[in-house]
């Protein structure tokens, strides 16, 4: 039992386990089971996570890797691998030496845990990579020990389900690899692999909720899983904590939580590896606490290392011969002292000549030791430490001691260089000790001169720069220059030459002067310039003082110097006594200004021309994303402001901009070229990049850019881009070293324009005739050949031609061309000044007396002529020239194009289309280019290169590529749908003649108009039948004619409609169909009127022409109001992809009115031929009217709603239906029936026939009145009038007049009488 007691842990005790459960068994009072286990509680929402066992789930860092042997990637298996940073030795278990087939010996080791210390072997395996489950990332393992005491606990594998379940870790779960069954826990990754163990992300939690991180090999949960800790552990990791004797765990030991591994090689049996994973560096030492027993000297502490025998030797010498002299350099004859008993030296030059051909290898591929080793050597020679040893004498002893750099530990940019000879098995070194004490005195300045009357003094930087040692605040020594620089001392020497050719010229021989000169080192550094430049302008002022017969000839010019920034800086000094500059290569915009540089002038364009000419090619091939690499200082930052500015404003934008440091001497100036490498790399999308940088920076860059390349295991294709170079680097020799075409891709630089090398080609051929005699005034030339014959040993003779055949690698025609028109611009002006006055006494003519005319005439040189514009530039335009290569790692440039800066065009040689055409196919740009139908959307804070393709939308479009907004069509006569890329003329809609429904319409309209024409011409010629003067005679003439014009008023109906035909389409329809119905109302009225009014009466009242003219002038009158005030018009209906012209009434008040006064005028003559529809049948025509007017009023009520209701195209349709109705019905009702009584009824158009209907009719009614007699009013009058249907407009001949009928008996008299009308009159007697 369990003592309860709480001042110790129950860990002590045997028995239960630690943790109890938290439910209480069930009774088996209550029905319950017994109590036969501890049951922990499991909550149904953590069973994802735990399983379905009652045990939680704790995760470590545990990653699912492929492993294989270096090189031999498809032999890669996937396990997983424990990291744990307290072991110090990685392991492996035995299943992981079974898959590989890792043979050999066992290695005895000592391997300490929590559980204590165990003494055992095992095999070693070396040579292999392991590689993250996504294969992003990859590492070298290091010396693997077999292992099988690795815990194989995949219940701590993480999973994503144990991320998924925690808010904070859900995110990342998907980045996590799900459970692999086929893998097992095989490694066990210690901190001997460091890298793998950091951390580069941390997902972190409230309180003890698991954490995770983001490892190179993947992410990994560390912590309980269980959600709410609702399970808890039910074993102990033995790695986690400490373990009693009895195998209980314990929380009282302390625990360091770590396997620690001893080797003890004493005992390390020789070991053979699997043939695939034996590398070169595997060694059977590695990481071993002692080196055996066979080097060192054995001292009593095995522990504590010693000396071995050769180190005490050395140590031993190093005591009693090595001296520090009083400069604090360790001085040692070499070889190790001046004992008689030495030997002769050796000769071993070409044993240590392949030496040094391997670490010249080695430097190449390693280009910043390279730049250290260089730096060094030169400070050692120029501090005096060194020198370059002289040629060698016949028969003189010489020993070679190959060189070898060693780095500080503590100083990762400082390398010691050295010197090895290893002979009767002895090593020896000679140590370049830096004491930090030594003080450096002034360097002498060197200096190449020439005598002459006028001195003209030239800048080069004849060495790249100067060392740059850590910032101090006390005042410091000039520094030594470093690097030398081939293309600069080939400047210096085209000046010489330029010199001495205008000295034997007959422009100076006129005048008996001649030129001298005073070539100094810039170094590339604006300090230095401006010292070099402070010495000689102390020789002008010497002319100031009262004492000037110790004075030289003062300098009257200055040619140089070569980079912006130290022109800038020594135009200011010499601004102060104006004495002329003239620059052969500087090109910053700011040295054009004349109210800060007055006396600077140049030979070269400026740089605003030549970010022009960059612009242009740019804009030319649709480059428009960017990068830009320039060196720091006025001229890259001044070249990189104005190439900006000019891009932006065509469109073409920067994606990133690297100002690289002006030296590269030391590690954190590598750094950004480092830097600038990665930009480039992670901007895959910027194929193009412009580059205003030194040639020394783009060399670095291009072996960065290739190392980085191969490191990351990409293709070096990805490294490729077009580089746009500028004058400072595009013809370098020096950038090509160590990187190809292959390598880099593409190279188009601007050079200024190329003159002739002939000149510069005798000299050097004069030069190397003359050997070392040349070199007694021109330093550099010495340094020069001793820096040749340092570095390749040549005989005397063949270091005079290698070294001029090195000059003429570095000639370049543009270059030259500037340094040869500065010498001639200074000689003529000179020539010109002094042709009336003495020049040649020292400090008669002072420098500035030299620059207004320098800076106003024109000078020559070769035949052509030259002259200083108002800003001090001569601008000749650019030379566009073509890295080329011929297959191999030759190069050689071409000039593809000629830009001129007046046009701002390129003119393109004739092999300008082999070598551009591929730029065509090269992209350059951020986003893709938007197709025309597209346009160009720029979300906020982004460049405007970065945009999306949004379509255009309705009504809008883009015709070209790339554009920043749609254009909006004419909406009145085009559209376009969604992303189009023009306008769509809208299609004009109208009731066309061809539209079939218009054809069938227009066929009945003709129809109707022919059978009109038809009826009339039948009814003129039987105008004195019965029946056509029983149909109104003449009226019907009239109404015939009045219904022709409404057809024709139909078809106004079709057609594109005009103002014109909107007006008289309605007008001619009402007035015609108001004649037509107003001619049938008169008609009504005389029938009905001729049975109902006294005869007399009949002749006074009814005046038919008279009724007819007045209801059509009321018509008239309302369509003038109507036409006056506001008639109809065309109106065009502009609809989404259509145009609908019609025609608008204007006002529909007048329209309504028009229509309304014929419903009028028709509803009367229904109302007037219903009452008389009892009337003599044969010539009554009232059922006639009456059927005709019931269809117009029919017709036209139903066109109301629907000519309302209607729009479009066929509106004009619905009335034209309705006009044809109407005039159909009143041409069927009125007149066929006419026709087919004159046509086949022959026998009832006669007199003879009428007056039987008459009689017949007169008897039909005599009966009625007989019947219904005796209903009649007594007041109606016997002699009561019947009329019957006589037509109102018979002639006086005609067959029936006025007559009495006289009933008596049986007898009926008719009677003939003058009048028009007719009418029968029957009494009863």
């Amino acid at each position: 039992m369990e003592c309860g007691s709480t001042g110790h842990v129950t860990a002590l005790h045997p028995g239960p386990p630690v943790w109890k459960s938290k439910t209480s068994p069930p009774s088996s009072e209550y029905g319950g089971e017994e109590d036969k286990a501890d049951i922990q509680e499991v909550t149904s929402w953590c069973t994802q996570v735990c399983g379905e066992g009652v045990s939680s789930r704790a995760c470590s860092k545990i990653c699912l890797v492929s492993v294989y042997p270096a090189g031999h990637r498809g032999e890669a298996k996937k396990m997983y691998a424990m990291l744990d940073e307290q072991s110090n030795r990685s392991l492996a278990s035995s299943k992981f030496f079974d898959i590989f087939k890792v043979s050999g010996s066992s290695y005895p080791y000592t391997l300490k845990t929590c559980a204590g210390q165990k003494e055992t072997t095992g095999r070693r395996a070396c040579g292999f990579t392991v590689e993250s489950a996504d294969e992003k990332l990859s590492f070298p393992l290091s010396t693997l020990l077999e292992c099988n005491q690795i815990p194989n606990n995949r219940s701590e594998i993480p999973i994503p389900t144990a991320a998924r379940h925690h808010t904070h870790l859900k995110h990342i779960a998907n980045m996590i690899p799900p459970l692999d069954p086929d893998a097992n826990i095989l490694l066990l990754l210690g901190r001997d692999i460091l890298s793998v163990h950091k951390a580069r992300e941390q997902k972190s939690g409230p309180g003890n909720a698991p954490f995770a991180q983001r490892l190179d090999l993947g992410w990994v949960v560390v912590g309980d899983v269980c959600i709410a800790g609702a399970h808890r552990p039910s074993e102990v990791s033995s790695y986690k904590t400490s373990i009693l004797d009895n195998g209980q765990a314990s929380h009282l030991q302390p625990c360091n939580s770590q396997i620690k591994v001893k080797e003890i090689s004493s005992q390390a049996p020789k070991h053979s590896h699997h043939a695939a994973l034996t590398p070169s560096y595997c060694s059977t030492t590695h990481h071993d606490d002692s080196l055996g027993q066979t080097i060192f000297t054995r001292t009593a502490d095995e522990d504590k290392l010693a000396p071995s025998a050769e180190d005490t030797m050395f140590l031993q010498t190093m005591e009693t011969e090595l001296h520090q002299d009083s400069s604090n350099s360790w001085v040692e004859p070499l070889p190790l002292g001046q004992r008689s008993t030495r030997k002769t030296l050796p000769y071993k030059k070409k044993h240590e000549h392949n030496r040094l051909v391997s670490l010249r290898r080695t430097l190449e591929k390693r280009p910043q030791m390279k730049a250290h080793f260089i730096k060094s050597m030169e400070n050692m020679l120029s501090k005096g430490h060194a020198e370059v040893a002289p040629p060698l004498k016949q028969g003189q002893e010489c020993w070679y001691l190959h060189p070898f750099g060693v780095y500080h530990p503590k100083k990762p940019d400082k390398i010691s260089v050295g010197y090895i000879h290893n002979r009767t098995q002895r090593i020896l070194f000679l140590i370049i000790m830096d004491t930090g004490h030594a003080t450096e005195s002034y360097t002498r300045r060197m200096e190449a001169t020439a005598a002459g009357d006028i001195v003209i003094a030239g800048l080069f930087p004849i060495h790249e720069d100067v060392e740059h040692k850590n910032n101090s605040f006390t005042l410091q020594p000039p520094q030594p220059c470093i690097r030398f620089h081939e293309r600069a001392l080939i400047l210096a020497l085209a000046m010489i030459n330029a010199i001495e050719v205008m000295n034997k010229s007959p422009l100076l021989k006129a005048v008996n002067l001649t030129l001298g000169y005073l070539i100094v080192d810039s170094c590339g550094d604006p300090s230095t310039a401006l010292r070099v430049t402070g010495d000689f302008m102390q020789r002008d002022n010497c002319y100031i003082e009262s004492n000037t017969s110790a004075c030289g000839q003062p300098v009257m010019a200055v040619i140089g110097a070569s980079y912006s920034e130290n022109s800038i800086a020594i135009a200011r000094q010499l601004t102060l006594q104006m004495i002329p500059q003239i620059s052969y290569e500087s090109t910053a915009v700011i040295l054009s200004d004349k109210g800060r540089f007055p006396s600077f002038l140049r030979t070269v364009p400026n740089d605003e021309h030549q970010t022009a000419a960059m612009v242009r090619l740019l804009h030319t091939y649709g480059w428009n994303w960017v990068g830009v690499v320039t060196t720091d200082g006025d001229y890259g930052r001044s070249a990189l402001e104005s190439f900006v500015s000019q891009a932006s404003a065509k469109g073409i934008c920067v994606a990133f901009k690297s100002i690289l440091p002006q030296s590269v001497n030391s590690h954190d100036d590598y750094s950004e070229i480092r830097a600038t490498a990665t930009t480039i790399l992670n901007n895959p999308k910027v194929q193009v990049i412009v580059s205003f940088a030194r040639s020394t920076h783009m060399r670095y860059l291009f072996q960065e850019l290739k190392h980085k390349t191969l490191r990351t295991g990409q293709s070096i294709e990805s490294m490729r881009r077009v580089w746009v170079a500028s004058d400072t680097w595009s013809s370098s020799n020096y950038v090509k070293i160590n990187a190809t075409l292959r390598d880099i891709g593409h190279v188009v630089g601007f050079t200024f324009k190329s003159g002739d090398k002939s000149s510069i080609e005798d000299y050097l051929s004069r030069l190397e005739a003359a050997g070392h005699e040349f070199t007694r005034n021109n330093p550099f030339m010495k340094e020069f050949y001793l820096q040749l014959n340092a570095s390749k040993g040549f005989e005397d003779t063949k270091l005079i031609s290698e070294a001029v055949k090195n000059l003429r690698k570095h000639t370049h025609a543009a270059t030259i061309l500037s340094v040869e028109m500065a010498v001639s611009a200074i000689t003529q002006t000179v020539a010109s000044v002094c042709k009336s006055r003495d020049c040649k006494t020292p400090g008669t003519m002072q420098p500035w007396e030299l620059l207004k005319p320098l800076l106003f005439q024109e000078f020559e040189l070769r035949g052509k002529t030259y002259k200083f514009d108002r800003r001090g530039d001569v601008s000749l335009g650019y030379d566009l020239k073509m890295w080329c290569s011929d297959g191999g790692n030759h190069h050689f440039t071409e000039v593809v194009a000629e830009y001129h800066q007046s046009t701002n065009n390129f003119t393109y040689t004739n092999v300008s289309t082999k070598h551009l055409q591929d730029f065509q196919y090269i992209i350059s740009k951020c986003s893709n280019s938007c197709v025309p139908g597209e346009f160009k959307k720029t979300a906020e804070g982004q460049h405007t290169c970065c945009y999306e393709c949004i379509n255009c939308t309705a009504n809008y479009y883009s015709n070209k590529t790339d554009m920043d907004q749609c254009l909006s069509c004419n909406i009145s006569r085009e559209w376009s749908a969604e992303g189009s890329s023009s306008c769509t003329p809208k299609v004009v809609l109208f009731f066309s003649w061809q539209d079939r429904f218009a054809v069938a319409l227009l066929t009945f309209s003709a129809l109707g108009i022919l059978l009109a024409v038809m009826v009339s011409a039948l009814f003129l010629h039987q105008r004195d039948t019965p029946v056509v003067k029983a149909a109104g005679g003449p009226l019907s003439q009239v109404i015939l004619f009045s219904l022709v014009i409404s057809y024709i008023s139909a078809v106004l109906f079709v057609g594109r409609p005009n103002t014109f035909q909107c007006k008289a389409r309605q007008v001619l329809f009402g007035i015609s169909f108001t004649l037509c119905v107003s001619c049938i109302l008169v008609k009504t009225l005389q029938i009905l009127l001729a049975f109902q009014v006294n005869p007399a009466m009949h002749v006074r009242l009814f005046k038919p022409y008279v009724m007819a003219s007045f209801c059509v002038a009321l018509q008239v009158i309302a369509c003038i109001c109507w036409l006056v005030l506001k008639s109809p018009s065309l109106q065009i209906v502009m609809q989404p992809t259509t145009l609908l012209e019609k025609c608008d009434e204007g006002s529909y008040l007048a329209f309504g009115v028009m229509l309304g006064y014929i419903a009028f005028l028709a509803l009367v003559c229904f109302i007037c031929a219903f009452k008389g529809r009892k009337l003599p049948q044969f010539f009554n025509e009232t059922k006639f009217i009456t059927f005709s007017m019931l269809l117009y009023l029919i017709s036209w009520m139903l066109f109301v709603p629907v000519y309302v209701s209607t729009s479009g195209v066929y509106l004009s349709a619905v009335e034209m239906v309705v006009i044809l109705i109407s005039n159909y019905g009143i041409l069927s009702c009125h007149f066929l029936p006419k026709c087919y009584v004159i046509i086949f009824k022959k026998e009832q158009n006669t007199t003879t026939a009428f007056r039987n209907n008459v009689y017949l009719y007169t008897s039909k009614t005599s009966e009625s009145i007989s019947v219904f007699g005796s209903s009649v009013s007594k007041k109606q009058s016997i002699g009561q009038d019947f009329i019957c249907a006589l037509p109102p407009s018979v002639p006086a001949a005609g067959y029936l007049e006025y007559g009495v009928v006289t009933t008596g008996t049986s007898s009926t008299s008719l009677h003939r009488g003058p009048a028009t009308q007719h009418s029968l009159r029957r009494s009863s007697i």
